[in-house]
């Protein structure tokens, strides 16, 4: 049963999908609904941060009503759903995307592109096909960066050698951000973007103090964000390097309400 408190809550809660929010299966448990939602009726201000593109983020979320804003593309994109509105920006410098496409066409790399109008593949990636010919939102094939011209990129995946890319990125000093959020592959972002100074823009916009501020998160992601708010909570199934940027770690994973426990301990 989840402790409710009448009291109005000044928070702005920012919340990780993959691994924290979400279980294995992928799903939002009862126990973090009730959280959540009990959360909302304190009147906590609630964002998602993910290193998801916006169209996933609200795939996974969109049957739930008590999201205000979303996070997405690693910090890359602040988004108001309720008002569909982009409230922040940071795409990659369109030279720098030149740079990495050539880069991974002469290497044989594939690499996803995510653009605010265009979702696309570069090379093959066998986790593409169930994407290809989705009526809604289908991948474009793209066979050079003739393919992106007048596009604002907001982030790059590459699913396969990261190590090889980011050697190339360094090498070059591109003006970029890598982040890692699976155990294969890596984002590739603006300069200066995460999900933590996202969050201090929303905090700005919203007009947020840093004690009103908590985030929960559990990969290499999301240590900036954790690191920005006044509590930063890990879940069990974190890393430790992701561990030690936390003010607290809880004692359940993500398929045991770890989100949950961190809001009846902080927030409820």
């Amino acid at each position: 049963m989840v402790s409710r408190k009448t009291e109005q809550k000044r928070l702005l809660l920012a919340i990780d999908l993959d691994g924290t929010l979400l279980n294995d299966d992928l799903q939002v448990s009862e126990g973090n609904l009730r959280g959540l939602e009990a959360a909302k009726e304190a009147g906590v201000t609630i964002a998602i941060a993910t290193g998801r593109s916006l169209e996933s983020a609200m795939y996974a979320v969109d049957r739930y009503d008590f999201f205000d804003y979303t996070l997405c593309h690693n910090g890359g994109l602040v988004y108001d759903p309720a008002e569909k509105r982009r409230l922040h920006v940071n795409a990659i410098d369109k030279d720098t995307v030149r740079k990495i496409v050539e880069f991974c066409l002469s290497e044989g790399e594939s690499l996803y592109v995510r653009a605010l109008d265009l979702w696309g593949l570069i090379g093959q990636d066998s986790t593409a096909e169930k994407f290809i010919n989705l009526a809604d939102n289908p991948i474009k094939q793209i066979a050079s960066p003739a393919g992106l011209e007048g596009q604002d990129v907001i982030s790059l995946v590459v699913p396969g050698d990261r190590d090889k890319v980011r050697r190339f990125i360094e090498a070059n000093n591109l003006p970029v951000t890598t982040a890692i959020s699976a155990p294969q592959g890596m984002d590739i972002q603006g300069m200066d973007v995460n999900k933590g100074r996202a969050l201090q823009v929303l905090a700005e916009i919203l007009g947020f103090e840093r004690p009103e501020i908590i985030a929960i998160g559990n990969y290499f992601n999301d240590i900036e964000v954790l690191k920005v708010a006044n509590i930063g909570i890990a879940i069990a199934n974190s890393p430790t390097e992701v561990r030690g940027a936390a003010d607290y770690v809880t004692a359940n994973s993500n398929n045991e309400d770890g989100v949950l426990e961190a809001l009846q301990k902080f927030v409820l």
